[in-house]
C-alpha cells in the first residue's frame, strides 16, 4: 500500500445491508367506478378491461456474508492507511502476518510491518490509497480471500499509480485480521525513469550558499536521455576548497528508490539512496576516499521554497573515525545574468 494502498485494530461486526423493492401494483383503470360514457337506449355496456399489472422491480442481489466481511476489511484498511499511523496499520494484521510490497519485499510480523509503514508515512505525509475489491470468497472455515484494484498517491500533487492487491484474512475470535497482504503494480502503469526522477527536478539550475563561513555552489541539469539529473558541485569551508565533484541521480528499478552515484575531484567515489521526509530529501551514502579509506555520511537537502534550500552533512565517518558535521547552510538559486535575461 505504500505504492498502491496497502498495510485494524478490531474489526467491528458487520451490519447487513439489503435493498427493499416496492411491491405496489397499479389499480386497473376505472376499477370500482361507474362508466362515465352515456349508453344508448337499450344498448348494453361492455365491461371495462383491467390494465395489465406491472412486474415489481427486481431486487438487488444481497451480498453474501463473505463479501460483506471482505468489503469491511478493505474499507478499514483504506481508512487506517489514510490516517498514516504505522502502529494502527500493523494492528490490522495477525501477530505473524505478512505484507509483500509491489517489488516483492516481504515484511513478516507486526513489528516489521509497523517499522516499515511508520518510516514510510513519515517520509510521505500526504500519501493516500483507495481500494476497489472485485473478487471475494471463502477459502475455509474462518478464512476468506479478496482481490482488487488500487489507486496510490504519494502526494496530492502527484498522479495516482494504479495497481492490484490481494489479501487473506483469518477470523480471530470475533475479529477478522489480515494474515497476508500483497500488492502488485499493474502492467503498463509503472512510471518511467524520467517521471520517477522528476521528483527532484526542483534541483535544476545554478545554486550558491548564504553561509558566513562556508561557500557551496552547484549546478544541476537533465542529461541527454532525460532519465538522469547531473550535478557539478564545489564546497568551500573557511575559505578552503573542501571538495568538488560530479553526481548522477537516477531511478533504481530493483529497489524502487532514487539512487545517486558520486565522484569527487580527488578520485574518491560513492553511491547511495534518497528517501523523503516531508520537505526534506535524505541521502545516505557510502564509498571510498582517494587514499583508500572507507567513508559514509548523510546529506540532508530541505526545500524551503522555489529559490531556497538548506543543506547539511551529518553522521560522517572516514576510515572508521567520526569526523565533524558540516553545519546547515542555506543555498539560494543564482539569478540569471543580465545577458541571459536579455535572451
Amino acid at each position: 500500500m505504500k505504492r498502491v494502498f496497502l498495510p485494524l485494530g478490531s474489526i467491528v461486526a458487520i451490519a447487513a445491508v439489503c435493498f427493499v423493492a416496492a411491491d405496489e401494483k397499479q389499480k386497473p383503470a376505472g376499477a370500482g367506478q361507474a362508466a362515465k360514457t352515456p349508453a344508448k337506449s337499450g344498448a348494453k355496456t361492455a365491461p371495462a378491461k383491467a390494465a395489465p399489472a406491472e412486474a415489481p422491480p427486481a431486487a438487488a442481489p444481497k451480498a453474501s456474508p463473505e463479501e460483506q466481511t471482505a468489503r469491511l476489511i478493505g474499507q478499514t484498511l483504506v481508512k487506517i492507511y489514510n490516517q498514516r499511523d504505522g502502529k494502527a496499520f500493523s494492528a490490522l494484521f495477525t501477530p505473524d502476518g505478512e505484507y509483500v510490497d509491489e517489488k516483492g519485499f516481504v515484511f513478516h510480523g507486526r513489528k516489521a510491518i509497523e517499522d516499515e509503514f511508520t518510516a514510510f508515512f513519515k517520509s510521505n505525509p500526504e500519501t493516500t490509497i483507495d481500494v476497489e475489491l472485485t473478487s471475494m470468497r471463502s477459502i475455509a472455515a474462518g478464512l476468506l480471500a479478496a482481490d482488487g484494484a488500487t489507486h496510490f498517491r504519494r502526494a496530492k500533487s502527484e498522479p495516482a499509480v494504479v495497481g492490484r492487491c490481494s489479501f487473506v484474512a483469518a477470523k480471530d475470535g470475533a475479529k477478522w485480521l489480515i494474515a497476508s497482504l500483497r500488492e502488485v503494480e499493474a502492467a503498463g502503469n509503472q512510471l518511467s525513469h524520467h517521471e520517477q526522477v522528476q521528483q527532484l527536478s526542483w534541483l535544476i539550475g545554478e545554486w550558491i550558499d548564504e553561509g558566513s563561513s562556508s561557500h557551496v555552489h552547484f549546478s544541476c541539469r537533465w542529461d541527454e536521455s532525460q532519465n538522469f539529473l547531473l550535478r557539478d558541485f564545489a564546497v568551500h569551508v573557511a575559505g578552503q576548497k573542501a571538495i568538488t565533484g560530479t553526481q548522477r541521480i537516477g531511478y533504481d528499478p530493483i529497489t524502487g528508490h532514487l539512487k545517486t552515484w558520486i565522484f569527487d575531484s580527488g578520485g574518491g567515489y560513492g553511491d547511495g539512496y534518497f528517501h523523503r521526509e516531508g520537505d526534506s530529501w535524505v541521502l545516505h551514502t557510502s564509498g571510498v576516499t582517494s587514499d583508500g579509506r572507507m567513508a559514509s555520511g548523510t546529506n540532508i537537502f530541505t526545500r524551503i521554497d522555489d529559490h531556497r534550500m538548506s543543506w547539511e552533512g551529518v553522521d560522517r565517518v572516514v576510515g572508521g573515525e567520526r569526523v565533524p558535521d558540516i553545519v546547515k547552510v542555506t543555498i539560494v538559486r543564482k539569478p540569471p545574468t543580465p545577458m541571459a535575461k536579455a535572451k
